[in-house]
């Protein structure tokens, strides 16, 4: 899965990935959104992280954080401690 689009406005970060998968970051939330298949809603998500510094120790919103999540994270430069 790899990174093909990236996008910043309005305080959110959107990433979208080669598999469809897509994700949005709010720093100042501390919140994301994803979801897997942009053509079925069913498919969205969204919570909460928190973070000590820049390191991503939790989160909230479903049981395991998606790995685009998790990769849209590390590329927008928090290391996770999860």
């Amino acid at each position: 899965m790899t990174i093909i689009e990236k996008k910043s406005e309005h305080g959110g970060h959107e990433y979208k990935f080669d598999n469809g998968e897509w994700v949005c970051l709010w720093p100042e939330d501390e919140s994301w959104e994803y979801q897997k298949d942009p053509d079925d809603e069913e498919t969205y998500m969204s919570g909460g992280y928190e973070l000590e510094g820049n390191t991503v120790e939790g989160y909230d919103g479903c049981f395991e954080l998606p790995q685009a999540v998790q990769d849209a994270m590390r590329d927008y430069g928090y290391k996770l401690d999860l």
